[in-house]
């Protein structure tokens, strides 16, 4: 121990230069200050509220129409036309294979409805 004391004692006295001593310098951490908030008032609420509610409506349409099977159209608007799903049906399978022959049963369907749906 004195062994320590003594070599503390030594590191201590020893002649020092002025100017190597370095002092560290002093950091500051920057500190952000957040404004304080003044709480929402009743016609801001109303706002956001509004806004939500619009938000979520476009979105439900939207999700709706994407995962809905097929289009369906009000009934006002529904034609009360005669045999008008089987003409679709029938003109959709021409357009897209560009055979009559593969759409005889269509063709088939088309006509018994317009001979059956004809006035007497």
């Amino acid at each position: 121990m004195k062994e320590y004391v003594s070599n503390l004692l030594a590191y201590y006295k020893m002649p020092r230069s002025k100017t190597a001593l370095v002092v560290p310098a002093k950091t500051t951490t920057a500190v952000q200050v957040i404004p304080a908030q003044a709480p929402p008032s009743f016609m801001q609420t109303i706002k956001e509220g509004f806004a939500f509610g619009a938000g979520s409506s476009i979105a439900r349409n939207v999700i709706d129409r994407v995962m809905s099977p097929g289009q369906t159209l009000p009934p006002s608007r529904v034609c009360h036309e005669p045999c008008l799903l089987e003409r679709n049906v029938f003109e959709n399978c021409i357009l897209s294979e560009d055979n009559e022959a593969f759409c005889g049963n269509e063709q088939l369907k088309l006509r018994n409805c317009i001979k059956n749906n004809q006035p007497k």
